[in-house]
């Protein structure tokens, strides 16, 4: 008959993390809070500048926009699913539905529809994570 060797719970456990290794953060980022900007320039040249404001964990998000010096507006939608993001902004008669995949903790790559009226444009959107552009 063949000896087993029981290993203590702990040892059990221990030897699990040495193995296993530190927790994985291959799925991304754990959450979207912080301040996030971008910038475009506009068909005169003009550079426009944004500044997303999120709040919460999860799927409990609130967060406001600010374009260039107008007044923030809340921003709806807020959503991420896996490395996907969504949320919308409505200033006036314009919409904006951004959509995008999170490819760091500290950048969201996608497209911005804009629409006014009855015209909707794509544009390519990136936001960076850190401080909020100065000027």
């Amino acid at each position: 008959m063949t000896a087993v060797r029981r290993i203590p719970l702990i040892g059990a456990s221990l030897l699990l993390c040495v193995f296993s290794g530190p927790p994985s953060r291959a799925d991304g980022p754990t959450d979207l809070s912080g301040t996030w900007s971008w910038t475009w320039t506009d068909a005169a040249g003009r550079l426009h500048r944004h500044v997303l404001e999120v709040e919460g964990i999860g799927s409990v998000l609130a967060a406001r926009e600010r374009f260039d010096d107008q007044d923030p507006v809340k921003v709806s939608d807020v959503k991420r699913e896996g490395k996907n993001v969504r949320l919308t902004a409505v200033r006036g008669d314009r919409r904006a539905e951004y959509r995008g995949v999170l490819a760091d903790a500290s950048t969201i790559n996608g497209t911005v529809s804009v629409k006014e009226g009855e015209q909707t444009t794509d544009y390519p959107w990136k936001a960076t994570r850190g401080e909020a552009p100065k000027g």
